[in-house]
């Protein structure tokens, strides 16, 4: 299927290429875990490249949508305060050390190839919701904003979304991974939920009002308002404060656009 986009996608598209000097390249690519993703081109490339699935619905506008949005708010930063968050032999070795109880737990679950396989899983999920959720919940509200004719898409995915959290409530997920990593992921959406409810005035939470979730959510989203700050530099400031409650800063790094390692996370 080619891909089709509403006129709003197209024109954020076009401010990408525009502030970034940079073309963005078609892909299509079947073997996606998403609908579509975009890599950043690397500073002898003429191209970012946009992969999409053939087999996609009306969301992939809204998924190209955010993903673009990343992409604004780090290259309207000052080119030397563009950093990119990155992990190294020496974070993931924080992780582990730090996993080594967990993991001695879930050797009685799981064969010890597939662990090994879920250990780099869950520190990828984890480090993927945190320095990616902060940025998501400015690009909602500026989606929101600023593409009105972009709205029932957003409400379709946001809403998908919520339900994929939701999901993730059940007691027995906690029992088969890390319970800091489970716990820290729901706290985040709830954080997230709880934004996306108050700019959409929906009922997004109501399921996590009796989990401990609700009052350590609460908790987090308390830090992230007093330094909000509409930008990729206030993104970072966010992105540390939280890293810093789930006692996550020792598991990546940040290191500037351009040099940073393939080990990127986003």
């Amino acid at each position: 299927m080619a891909l089709q986009l509403v006129q709003a996608v197209r024109s954020i598209l076009e401010r990408v290429s525009e502030l970034t000097g940079k073309s963005i390249d078609f892909v299509e690519k079947e073997d996606l875990p998403v609908l579509a993703m975009i890599t950043m081109a690397v500073q002898d490339s003429p191209h970012h490249r946009l992969f999409f699935k053939r087999d996609h619905d009306e969301l992939v506008n809204h998924v190209i949508a955010n993903e673009c949005g990343h992409i604004l708010r780090l290259y309207s930063a000052p080119e030397e305060k563009r950093l990119i968050p990155v992990a190294s032999q020496k974070t993931l070795g924080s992780y582990t050390g730090e996993m080594e109880a967990d993991i001695k737990r879930l050797y009685q679950i799981y064969p010890p190839e597939k662990l090994m396989n879920l250990i780099m899983l869950w520190y990828e999920s984890a480090l993927y919701q945190l320095t990616k959720m902060p940025s998501d919940i400015m690009i909602e509200k500026w989606l929101y904003r600023d593409y009105p004719e972009l709205l029932p898409i957003q409400l379709r995915s946001i809403g998908a979304q919520n339900e994929k959290a939701v999901a993730t409530l059940a007691v027995d997920i906690r029992k088969t991974m890390p319970g800091r990593i489970y716990d820290a992921c729901n706290i985040m959406n709830y954080v997230y939920f709880k934004v996306m409810e108050e700019t959409f005035d929906l009922n997004y939470v109501e399921p996590y009002r009796f989990t401990k979730y609700f009052a350590r959510g609460e908790e987090l989203l308390s830090l992230m308002k007093p330094i909000e700050m509409d930008s990729h530099e206030g993104d970072v400031l966010v992105i540390n404060a939280w890293a810093k409650f789930f006692h996550f800063s020792e598991w990546f790094e940040w290191a500037p656009l351009g040099k940073t390692p393939r080990q990127h996370l986003h």
